[in-house]
């Protein structure tokens, strides 16, 4: 079971989140692959924690404090 995180980018429904988080990427002109080169991890976490595979306290920080929010 992935580790709890609490975030207002997880809501518990995992279409919207993983479409909230693409728009938000998309809106930041940002790919998975740059937000992990950001923060020195696999481009494969970044896109687990998007389509709410697992969870990631690291990449869902980064996420909420991009400049434009969705």
């Amino acid at each position: 079971m992935p580790a709890k995180v609490e975030s207002r980018l997880i809501t518990g429904d995992k279409e919207y989140d993983r479409e909230q988080m693409r728009i938000l990427l998309i809106k930041n002109g940002l790919t998975p692959t740059e937000v992990a080169r950001a923060l020195g991890i696999a481009p494969q976490s970044v896109s687990q924690v998007i389509h709410r595979i697992t969870n990631s306290q690291r990449v869902t920080t980064f996420l909420e404090n991009l400049p434009i929010q969705v």
